[in-house]
């Protein structure tokens, strides 16, 4: 055979701590072991705590951050392993440190010692080395307030926020709206940051603060987005600031959106924002400044803003209101020479606005249309939020009755209960008539006894 073989190394499922060679250096004496030891450790504590105040108050620098951080946690592991070896030098028996540093290969003085060299403890110590790596990752989460669950919370999008990057601003915008952080959402850390961006340099950013505040309900950045909306050239800033504005139900804010909705040069982008804002609002003091653009947008020379949209958004926008005064103008845009998708829109707000003196009239419109006149879904979606149903889908006779039914008037029911039993009617205007007939005779029904 030939000589100088080299031996073969095995595969072992726990490693030898022996043949790992880290810091053999320390290991020299037990003094100089501990003294690392503990100095690695206490360092390590100090390390991570100042780590975590300055990336919560400061830092802005997402990309440094997770490097700073993988590095801190690379510490508890060297930590942890130098306080293991400690616990083995002190506690196993045989000369454990000796004969790690002589690679297993320690002669021994004594019978006792040789029983001593047929363990290795490999095992004993890797299940002190996890034991303590838990342990120092549990010390360290309890002397930062639990950083590490903080960071992936709130931590790195605030860090974004910070960042001299519009691009990172407004990631950490984005990334704070998800509903997995919804727990974070009252945060005063994180409406402090929103609030500023409301007046960031870049437009997108400034846009998607006012968005943010509106959805966390971040009342301290109503003024800015106020002023925002007042002062700003960008039309996407201007609309989500009013829509902000709306949800924040910031009553400073009507008189200069109702009167910015009067304006004979207002683009349809803000239009649709100030609607929007509106109906999240639900104000009844703007409802005349949407009668006022919705008569604007029925004359011969109609405001750059009158869309098919804006209509139907100023008419949901009376029906969140519940805005009867608005009844007038939504029975002009009945008529037929209007487009369906504005009569569609006015008939769904006349079913919560109209009043009994209008039903003769609702009666007269409900004649002039087709039963084959369908009204389609119109919808608008905020940002990533579940889509609002601006319109909804079925005949345009069937919104009328329901504008006709909902007033409860028991002198209507001959009329709605006709509609229910003509059988050239559309079938979905045949069971809203009959659902409604059937109402209005349970509640006569009930009257009587």
């Amino acid at each position: 055979m030939a000589q100088g073989r080299k031996r073969e190394k095995t595969w072992r499922l726990i490693p030898r701590v022996q043949e790992i060679g880290f810091f053999n250096g320390v290991m020299a004496t037990r003094q100089r072991l501990i003294t690392v030891a503990l100095s690695a450790t206490a360092a390590e504590l100090l390390v991570i705590y100042l780590v975590s105040t300055w990336m919560r108050a400061t830092s802005g620098a997402p990309m440094s951050n997770v490097l700073i951080i993988a590095l801190s946690l690379t510490g508890l592991l060297v930590a942890a392993y130098l306080d293991a070896l400690v616990i083995g030098d002190l506690f196993f028996p045989g000369r454990w440190r000796e004969r790690i540093l002589a690679g297993g290969q320690l002669e021994p003085q004594d019978w006792e010692e040789e029983q001593a060299f047929v363990k290795e403890y490999n095992a004993p110590f890797f299940v002190i080395f996890f034991i303590l790596l838990f342990g120092l990752y549990g010390l360290s989460q309890l002397l930062t307030n639990r950083f590490l669950a903080y960071y992936q919370d709130l931590g790195f999008a605030l860090t974004l926020m910070r960042s001299d990057d519009p691009d990172d601003r407004l990631m950490g915008l984005e990334e704070m709206v998800n509903p997995l952080r919804e727990q974070s959402w009252q945060n005063e850390s994180l409406h402090a940051h929103i609030a500023d961006l409301v007046d960031d340099d870049d437009p997108r950013v400034q846009a998607m603060a006012a968005y943010v505040a509106g959805r966390l309900d971040v009342v301290s950045a109503a003024d800015g987005i106020l002023e925002a909306f007042r002062h700003s050239d960008d039309d996407t800033v201007r609309a989500d600031a009013a829509m902000a504005l709306g949800r924040l139900e910031w009553e400073k804010s009507v008189a200069y959106t109702a009167n910015a909705l009067r304006s004979p040069d207002l683009s349809e982008a803000v239009a649709l924002g100030i609607l929007r804002g509106f109906s999240f609002s639900q104000d009844e003091r703007a409802g005349s400044s949407v009668m006022v653009l919705l008569e604007s947008c029925a004359t011969k020379s109609p405001p750059q803003a009158c869309s098919k949209e804006v209509v139907e958004a100023a008419f949901y926008a009376l029906r969140k209101m519940k805005h009867e005064a608005g009844r007038s103008v939504a029975m002009s845009y009945l008529r037929s020479e209007r487009e369906l998708e504005e009569r569609c829109a006015a008939a769904d707000a006349l079913r919560y606005i109209a009043t009994g003196d209008d039903i003769p009239e609702l009666q007269r419109a409900f004649s002039e249309v087709t039963p084959d006149d369908e009204c389609a879904y119109a919808q608008w979606r905020y940002h990533e939020e579940k889509a609002i149903d601006v319109t909804e889908k079925e005949p345009l006779r069937a919104k009328l009755l329901r504008a006709i039914g909902n007033r409860k008037i028991f002198e209507t029911y001959e009329w709605i209960w006709a509609v229910g039993a003509d059988e050239k009617e559309n079938d979905t205007t045949r069971k809203v008539a009959e659902q409604y007939a059937r109402e209005m005779l349970a509640a006569y029904e009930t009257r009587k006894h």
